[in-house]
């Protein structure tokens, strides 16, 4: 097996890959949901699998923007089966494939996932498959290490875990244990129970803005799966100082993209990137640079994409 490939190996993979499988939950490479036991993580997990796994163009109101078959490692004794009913009830069970940890050998088992090329990973969940202290560096390299080779093959990759708490009041602050969980993860959502039918999703990571999300839960006759619905959404405040000469270059730099035809059809920000460095290489010298000035704008103006009118603002979508 040969490690080293050269960059252009890696920017392909990310040209090719969208920054999210599910707009701002599901990122294409590390994404944790943590709670506290009983909190819904599993259930909420299930149902973006089946969007996933189904076909289904948003959850949430999100674009899934990723379709295909789903790997699903269970840690905790029994879950695989639940895991078989969750997909049979939503439909999926053909393109659902589980895996009991008991079971896992990583270095024949990674080969095995990525025969079947899935849309998603999930492994459900970080502390069944540790036997080391959560708190220090050891439990994390139990787990995250394999997690790796599994992204390093261009799979996204969901991990779930417990939340740490704020002892003052109990609310989850993000993974419970080692700083290695916050770090390995480039996306977060947090789930809490808020009340008989309703979680509160807390949102953040390196490439969306945080958001908070009240989403109402129907059970679907059984414990298993559900229909979610979004109740209330509201975006954190970033409270970086910006001036107001940033904020107009951002808006600038969106509404040049939007009213330009050679956008239209760029769908993704790495495409946008790419185009802008083509058409002006001394202003972007750099098709990364040049995505991330766009992303930083579009995120500004919480613009959007949509097919066939190409980038523009929510109220004009």
């Amino acid at each position: 097996m040969v490690a080293l490939k050269p960059a252009s190996y890696w920017k392909r993979l990310d040209d090719e890959t969208p920054s999210f499988v599910i707009d701002g939950l599901i990122h294409s490479d590390a994404t944790m949901i943590t709670g506290r036991p009983k909190a819904g993580k599993t259930n909420l997990t299930a149902a973006m699998v089946s969007a996933i796994a189904n076909g289904q163009p948003t959850f949430l109101g999100r674009k899934v923007n990723t379709h295909g078959t789903v790997v699903v490692v269970c840690t905790d004794p029994g879950e695989a089966k639940k895991w078989g009913r969750r997909a049979f009830n939503y439909g999926c069970v053909t393109r659902v494939f589980v895996a009991s940890f008991a079971d896992v050998e990583w270095d024949g088992f990674i080969p095995e996932v990525v025969a079947v090329a899935p849309a998603l990973f999930v492994f459900d969940n970080i502390l069944g498959a540790t036997t080391g202290n959560s708190n220090q560096g050891e439990g994390a390299s139990e787990v995250l290490p394999y997690l790796d080779r599994v992204i390093a093959k261009g799979i996204p990759t969901l991990a779930l875990h417990h939340a740490g708490k704020d002892f003052m009041n109990y609310t989850p602050r993000g993974p419970m244990g080692h700083t290695k969980y916050a770090a390995w993860m480039r996306h977060n959502v947090d789930v809490l129970k808020s009340g008989d039918g309703t979680l509160s999703l807390a949102i953040n990571g390196n490439e969306s803005a945080d958001v908070a999300l009240s989403v109402g839960v129907t059970y679907n006759g059984d414990t298993l799966t559900a229909s979610y619905e979004v109740l209330r959404a509201q975006a954190k405040e970033d409270k970086r100082p910006r001036g107001a000469a940033t904020k107009r270059r951002r808006q600038g730099l969106f509404e040049e993209v939007a009213g330009n035809s050679t956008y239209t059809n760029a769908a993704s920000k790495a495409e946008v990137g790419r185009l802008l460095h083509t058409s002006d290489p001394e202003r972007w010298p750099s098709e990364q640079a040049a995505r991330v000035a766009f992303d930083r704008a579009a995120k500004a103006v919480c613009g959007v994409y949509v097919n066939g009118k190409g980038w523009t603002l929510p109220e004009a979508a």
